[in-house]
């Protein structure tokens, strides 16, 4: 039985004509297409295989340090608030002066919101800066000096907040634009390095750099601040953590797998197989205007908003709601606001993995599904804890609060996923910008909280939760109608569309470059290696 397999090849050599039969069969490498390389038969062979696998942990380190050093800052100032208030008793013990001679300045309110805004409009102005530096000097270099850069400001911050409020914005504006690179980096990550099967996964276990920050940094925030170190080692402790990763990432980190020394020619093969080809003067002509008149990238954008609107409430804010509301100590508070990351953080993966198994939905489909989950769900617990925190159970608030942020982890198979599929190779770009959603709303947020929440009270709280739920509503119900997992018209290249020919192989039964697939018509896309 005989199996018609069409291949989209791209090389100069593309008629059937110019192809040598070997055996009565078409050579493939005569027709400009990379035969896949004999796959390991060892154990110790197809370990070698999963090099990407480590790269990606390496690179999701990377992203939580970043993260985790804006985070840093805003527990210190809960510690600090903490500390205030036991000098203040009249017996205040020798623990507490000694733990914390290191005074600073004190920020008010519109100080603390100035510089959490600040920090946001700086990484959305470098949002639309670093996207186009990561084309034209490649992701390794930008997004080393990125990560170098947050932690250099991060060990400054301790001698700023001791003198300056105007040194302390500047340092947070720097750990700002280091931030603007974090997206960008995953939609390079996974156009470059994940295989197009596992792209979902690959996904969402870098945007789970979100979760993991707050659930690594929290409790060990927490411990320190209660410590003998005091809150200047939470900082100090961030930032050579942040060194040492960047170092190490800068040194294995390749911008594509065929550089990549350790990286076996299998892998090589996999990572890069039904993928665009596009030169360097390609890739670096972003087709902006284009990719703004496309409905389904605004789709992306505008969950992003509702997305992290969210995070940011909850991540930035929830250990005033667990300290004020709930009565949570600092060290309770610390080690609680990490749940509610770590559930989300389980979910954004196993969620991820099980959207790329569902063959049987259509794509866009499952990112409709997917995403109403997330978002729907998140906005079921939120609106019953809005109106029972401070009147029920602590205990119940807090589930409710973990069950609303674990629920968003199912974004992943949403419009997380959305935007690899429809940009491709302009990823970097498209979901770069969902940076956007977490820069205007780290801006927004600080206001909301300082307007509607100013003294944390349960009545207050309320109405935040409220916000949450509607805003959740609203941008799944515009994402639902304008999503789409189709790659979009401008992502065909020159390749695509000027030497690209259809032509049809006849091929035996055991495959295509010995894949066992069904005796049925398949269409695959193929390009060079």
């Amino acid at each position: 039985m005989e199996l018609y397999v069409n291949v989209w090849v791209m090389s100069e050599a593309m008629d059937a004509e110019k192809g040598e039969k070997v055996d009565g069969k078409i050579d493939l490498k005569a027709l400009g297409t990379v035969v896949e390389p004999p796959k390991p038969e060892t154990v110790m062979g197809r370990m070698m295989t999963r090099g990407r696998f480590a790269l990606a942990l390496l690179t999701l380190l990377c992203l939580t340090s970043i993260w985790s050093n804006i985070i840093a800052f805003n527990f210190c100032l809960v510690c600090l608030a903490s500390d205030e208030e036991s000098e203040s008793k009249p017996e205040p013990t020798e623990e507490v002066t000694t733990h914390h001679e290191y005074k600073t300045i004190k920020f008010s309110e519109t100080e603390k919101t100035i510089l959490t805004s600040i920090l946001a409009a700086t990484a959305l102005v470098a949002n639309f800066i670093t996207a186009p530096l990561m084309t034209r000097f490649g992701a390794r270099r930008v997004f080393t000096i990125a990560g170098i850069t947050s932690a250099m400001a991060t060990v400054f911050l301790p001698i700023s907040m001791h003198r300056s409020f105007a040194a302390t914005a500047i340092l947070r504006a720097l750990q700002g634009a280091a931030f603007s690179a974090n997206f960008p980096l995953i939609g390079v990550f996974a156009s470059r390095w994940s295989y197009y099967k596992q792209n979902g996964l690959a996904v969402s276990s870098l945007v789970a750099f979100v979760q993991l920050s707050p659930t690594l940094s929290d409790p060990i925030s927490g411990a320190l601040c209660q410590g003998n170190l005091g809150w200047t080692s939470i900082l100090y402790g961030h930032a050579i953590v942040g060194f040492v990763i960047f170092l190490v990432w800068g040194a294995v980190y390749r911008n594509t797998p065929a550089k990549h020394p350790f990286i076996s020619a299998y892998e090589k093969y996999k990572v890069t197989v039904q993928k665009p080809v596009a030169s360097k003067a390609e890739a670096a002509e972003i087709p902006y205007v284009k990719i703004l008149k496309t409905r389904s990238v605004w789709a992306i954008w505008l969950a992003s908003i509702g997305n992290f609107f969210c995070v940011n409430v909850i991540f930035l804010f929830s250990p005033n709601y667990l300290n004020h509301v709930l009565k949570m100590n600092v060290s309770s508070t610390g080690a609680s606001s990490a749940v509610p990351a770590i559930l989300q953080f389980l979910v954004k993966v196993g969620a991820g993995a099980i959207s790329d198994k569902l063959h049987f939905i259509p794509n866009t489909h499952r990112l409709r599904i997917f995403n109403t989950i997330a978002f729907l769900g998140s906005a079921g617990c939120f609106i019953p804890l809005a109106f029972i925190s401070g009147h029920g159970s602590s205990t119940l608030c807090f589930i409710l609060l973990s069950a609303a942020t674990g629920f968003l982890g199912c974004a992943t198979g949403g419009f997380f996923k959305a935007g690899p599929m429809v940009a491709r190779q302009y990823s970097q770009f498209v979901t770069g910008n969902i940076a956007c959603g977490v820069d205007i709303t780290m801006i927004i947020v600080p206001f909301v909280i300082g307007s509607v929440a100013p003294q944390n009270t349960a009545e207050e709280w309320k109405f935040v939760f409220l916000i949450i739920a509607a805003i959740l509503v609203i941008t799944n119900v515009i994402f639902c109608l304008m999503c789409s997992a189709e790659p979009a018209e401008w992502t065909l290249t020159k390749t695509d569309l000027q030497k690209g020919k259809e032509i049809s192989l006849q091929l035996p039964k055991a495959g295509w470059m010995g894949d066992k697939v069904a005796p049925e018509v398949a269409d695959v896309k193929h390009q060079q290696f």
